[in-house]
């Protein structure tokens, strides 16, 4: 998959990097295309949030990135990527996942794009992402994933409400 268009109505792609050696986890967010803000005809804000579960302490794993304003298609650099210290979590269990989220923020306002989890017990290329990674030798494995829109049956929407307010915060990117 290169992020050119395709399935008419999904919410949009991203394409994120997985380099596993030596108890750590690196997650570089490359880029999203064709990202679609729910429920608006205007260009989204968007922002990614990652996060390891499950996870003992509840913050320990979350990161995300700068928003970048007004893009269907943001290119995330160096700021993007995040290093996780996983030597003392077993990171190929197979209730682990890396939940990614990419997210439309508007006016003190976050609204779920979509999302993909990454791990043993998904399916299709995000688990073959996810294993192919954990067995790479120390070799970074770079994938294009179709984000899971809003739906009952998405799990990362699961553990996490589809809209949020949000304090003041610092927005950055292209205008």
């Amino acid at each position: 998959m290169d992020g050119s268009a395709g399935a008419s109505g999904d919410p949009g792609r991203i394409k994120l990097s997985l380099h596993h050696q030596n108890g750590e986890l690196k997650v570089s967010i490359l880029k999203c295309s064709m990202l679609m803000a729910p429920g608006c005809d205007a260009l989204p804000n968007p922002i990614v949030k990652i996060n390891i579960k499950p996870s003992a302490k509840r913050n320990l794993y979350k990161r995300k990135t700068d928003v970048i304003k007004k893009t269907s298609n943001p290119e995330f650099g160096p700021k993007a990527c995040f290093t996780y210290d996983v030597s003392n979590i077993d990171i190929e269990s197979s209730d682990r996942c890396l939940e990614v989220g990419v997210w439309d923020c508007h006016f003190k306002r976050q609204t779920l794009i979509g999302g993909v989890v990454l791990g043993k017990e998904s399916s299709g290329s995000a688990r073959s992402h996810w294993m192919d990674a954990l067995s790479s030798c120390g070799h970074r494995v770079t994938r294009w994933h179709i984000l899971e829109g809003h739906s009952e049956h998405n799990v990362f929407l699961n553990d996490h409400q589809s809209s949020v307010e949000l304090p003041d915060q610092p927005v950055s990117g292209s205008g």
